[in-house]
């Protein structure tokens, strides 16, 4: 009776279209265990109660204040088992307002998640104006491009980095956006408690983000759900955007038809950081923790530590250091003892191939012309950049000062003869997995 008599008074503001749509799905009851005695609304999920505070709420509220009184209105998700009350994002609520707590099943991505606290040069120039497109996509008349997207990279590359940018841009520029943002356990979490079908999200979220979705590598049942979701958003105009640290044909316990779906996406890989980005993130973060490093101690952990997550390690290991021990200036120790990735220069690089290959490095750093120098020189530069990521320009003083150029055409021959030369691919193999090898 309660709610019938609700729907009636409701029917003078509100057509019987829009009540279907939003107030059927509710259950109403007169809360007697409290004094006040005030009116429970109860949401069917809470993926409808998020859409109704934030699209409803204020209008059901005004509508039925002459008909409840000073009855309080206490909203909760589950009927008829209460739970705790719902949060609601206040009117022009900040991304990160303490206040706006959206529950477990969804996150706001760190506010250091910036494009331009994103370091990078130019190999990574593609893959983030690709993100920086994305993240404008409600703007954007080829949006349908850039949906769904996959950001790929090595652990430490930086593409939680991107994919936190894009919708912290995102939300920065469309404050009442509707927003999942998450690692693929919480959206897993979201499908399951969802009572309707995965393909629906898209009437739900404006923007989905989520991270690290290589780890439902095993469950095939989700890799479909998910899978339905990515069809309902690529043929949306709204974005989804998703990380995996590589492509989606390399894993092999992902379905075919999983994979598939991923290959249909549009796909940008960041590449590790070189050299000179982790030198600059060092100084960046070294001055953020007040972590005083000479430019001879700075060096050495961009050349031991690949990625920014090794490289955050560490420093908070000097960081920690220095606390325990103030007057100590000298962190060799630090570095000596590390149990991090042991430091690979380009000259132990050259000096392993012409081992292989029974060369003098000077030789093959040089300029001769003989087939098998040439052969050793190219895979001495294409095992540089591939395992320091060091720039080319990096890699060519390493080989009697090179041009970009030359060395980018030693990279790709290489590349090229990898697919077409089985000898070639094991030779490169084995030495990359002897380098590799002794990180661990």
């Amino acid at each position: 009776m309660l709610k019938l008599t609700l729907r009636k008074h409701l029917e003078q503001f509100h057509s019987n279209s829009d009540l279907v749509k939003w107030f059927d799905p509710l259950e109403v009851a007169i809360d007697e265990t409290s004094e006040d005695k005030g009116l429970c609304v109860y949401f069917p999920h809470e993926l409808f109660a998020r859409w109704f505070l934030s699209t409803y709420r204020d209008n059901f509220e005004a509508n039925i204040k002459d008909l409840i009184g000073k009855l309080s209105i206490n909203y909760l998700t589950g009927f008829p088992v209460p739970m705790e009350k719902m949060p609601v994002a206040p009117k022009n609520a900040s991304l990160h307002n303490n206040s706006w707590n959206v529950g477990e099943l969804s996150s706001c991505p760190p506010e250091k998640y910036t494009f331009s606290n994103f370091l990078y040069n130019r190999k990574n120039d593609f893959p983030v104006a690709v993100a920086l497109k994305a993240s404008l996509i409600g703007s954007l008349e080829e949006r349908d491009i850039y949906s769904p997207l996959i950001i790929c990279g090595n652990s430490g590359s930086g593409k939680s980095h991107l994919l936190g940018s894009i919708c912290n841009k995102l939300l920065s520029d469309n404050k009442h956006s509707n927003i999942f943002y998450g690692n693929i356990e919480q959206f897993a979490k979201l499908i399951r408690a969802a009572e309707f079908r995965p393909g629906d999200l898209v009437n739900w979220y404006d923007a989905v983000f989520i991270d690290d979705v290589q780890r439902i590598h095993d469950n095939i049942d989700l890799q479909e759900l998910v899978g339905i979701v990515l069809d309902s958003y690529s043929s949306s105009n709204k974005l989804l955007a998703l990380t995996l640290d590589k492509y989606p044909s390399s894993y092999q316990e992902f379905s075919y038809k999983f994979t598939s779906r991923l290959n249909s996406c549009l796909i940008i890989e960041l590449k590790r950081p070189d050299v000179d980005i982790r030198l600059k993130f060092i100084k960046r973060l070294a001055a953020t923790l007040d972590i005083g490093l000479s430019s001879e101690e700075a060096l050495t952990l961009a050349q031991r530590f690949f990625d920014f997550r090794h490289i955050e390690g560490s420093l908070a290991k000097v960081s920690a250091f220095r606390s325990v021990n103030p007057d100590k200036k000298d962190i060799s120790q630090i570095f000596n003892t590390a149990p991090s990735p042991k430091a690979i220069t380009p000259q132990a690089i050259i000096n392993a191939v012409c081992r292989h290959f029974s060369l003098d490095a000077e030789t093959v750093a040089g300029s001769g012309k003989k087939k098998a120098v040439v052969a050793a020189r190219q895979i001495a530069m294409f095992l540089c950049r591939d395992i320091l990521a060091l720039s080319l320009d990096s890699v060519g003083k390493y080989f009697g000062g090179k041009d970009h150029s030359s060395v980018h055409y030693s990279i790709k021959k290489v590349q090229r003869l990898q697919e077409s030369d089985t000898d070639m691919n094991n030779t490169v193999s084995q030495l990359k997995k002897m380098f590799l090898s002794s990180q661990s």
